[in-house]
């Protein structure tokens, strides 16, 4: 990896978030999801990236 910067590109993002999954479980009440492999690193970017963004990671019930 790089050096860190202050301005990081969106390719840069991209690969930052290489690895992380959704598991989605069906069960008889309906399907489950669940996002794999989140890290804090994930979660403060998320954070910048705003709530509509961030919604679509950590609420997935």
């Amino acid at each position: 990896m790089g050096k860190p910067t202050q301005r990081p590109t969106l390719r840069r993002i991209f690969q930052i978030f290489e690895g992380i999954d959704l598991l989605l479980i069906r069960t008889p009440e309906g399907i489950h999801q669940q996002v794999l492999n989140l890290k804090p690193v994930h979660r403060q970017i998320l954070r910048l990236l705003g709530p509509n963004v961030e919604k679509c990671y950590l609420d997935t019930s």
